[in-house]
């Protein structure tokens, strides 16, 4: 678990920076109908809808050695099977096409995929509208 934390902890260091906040929501391909991120770069959080098992989840926008591109990054937890860590990948910036992956470990070393797909943006108006305060103000405030 430890090097978990330490690779979550790296990725929020090394994130770039500045922007503003700004609302999107995605449906991952049959496997989630909506997931609503608030992204105030590099800091991301999100809440899924009832269509999934998941919640709410925190995250960062990352660029990965390896990869050619930025990802959000996001710790992911399921209602169903508590105490085992997930890790949700999406492409960014968000776009129709973008693939998205859910990868899990039982030990906090060797990670294994858990699903992936294409995800599809919902269109200006076209996702529910969300209530309340903004997520990341509560979480400022704690």
């Amino acid at each position: 678990m430890k090097p978990l934390v330490a690779l979550a902890a790296a990725i929020l260091l090394a994130a770039p920076s500045a922007a503003n906040a700004r609302n999107v929501a995605i449906n991952l391909d049959g496997f989630c109908d909506l997931v609503a991120f608030e992204v105030e770069t590099p800091v991301v959080v999100g809440v899924t809808d009832d269509s999934c098992e998941a919640g709410v989840f925190v995250g960062a926008i990352a660029k990965v050695k390896g990869m050619d591109r930025e990802v959000v990054l996001a710790s992911l937890a399921f209602k169903n099977r508590p105490g085992r860590p997930y890790v949700l990948q999406v492409d960014y910036p968000f776009k129709d096409g973008g693939v998205w992956s859910i990868f899990y470990t039982k030990d906090g070393n060797a990670v294994s995929p858990f699903a992936t797909g294409v995800y599809k943006v919902w269109g200006p108006g076209a996702a529910p509208k969300p209530s309340g305060p903004r997520l990341t103000d509560v979480l400022k405030r704690r």
